[in-house]
């Protein structure tokens, strides 16, 4: 199964992201946003993996759960990878909370490296994949758009973290939460 351990936001959160995504879409065709259920925020993707990996999975994010404590999160700023000038990934950054995330994710990372899952093709960058560029048409007004926009949330409880199944459909992928380990208060 496909598979991938990430932080999800309060459903108020995802409704002021849900609003921000529905504002851009109207800006451009041929963005693929992310659905307001599906937003997160990936810590590391594994990619498929068989049920004995599985449970070696969550014996790791169950100990790591336990050297990490929750923190407060907040989303500011837009923009884009690689540059606004040739988008290809839109995201929103955070403003408080991505240097515990990064903690987090380096935990994780050590943890799966010693279980044997070798090491992620790259470093962990807080961001919140909104959008990905699918053909450029009408993106030089939304990269615009972008870079004149300003949003940011309300501190919300970064508090635990997921692992994800990932199923993919023509219609775009359905997450499954299989497992959710609570961080240190």
């Amino acid at each position: 199964m496909r598979t991938f351990v990430a932080v999800f936001f309060p459903s108020e959160i995802n409704t002021k992201l849900s609003r921000l995504i529905h504002d851009l879409s109207r800006e451009a065709i041929g963005v693929k946003w992310v659905e307001g259920e599906n937003l997160h925020m990936t810590l590391r993707f594994l990619g498929e993996m068989n049920e004995s990996d599985l449970g070696k999975l969550s014996g790791l994010a169950s100990a790591t759960s336990q050297k990490v404590r929750s923190c407060t999160g907040r989303l500011s700023g837009l923009g884009a990878f690689p540059s606004l000038e040739r988008p290809r990934v839109f995201w929103v950054a955070m403003k408080e909370g991505g240097t515990e995330l990064i903690d987090l994710s380096q935990e994780l990372e050590r943890g799966l490296v010693e279980a044997g899952f070798g090491k992620a093709d790259k470093p962990f960058k807080p961001h919140l994949t909104i959008g990905r560029v699918r053909v450029p048409k009408g993106i030089d007004a939304l990269a615009q758009k972008v870079r004149k926009m300003e949003f940011e949330t309300e501190g919300f409880p970064i508090d635990s973290f997921s692992i994800v199944k990932s199923t993919l459909t023509g219609k775009g992928p359905i997450y499954t939460k299989l497992s959710t380990f609570k961080l240190l208060l």
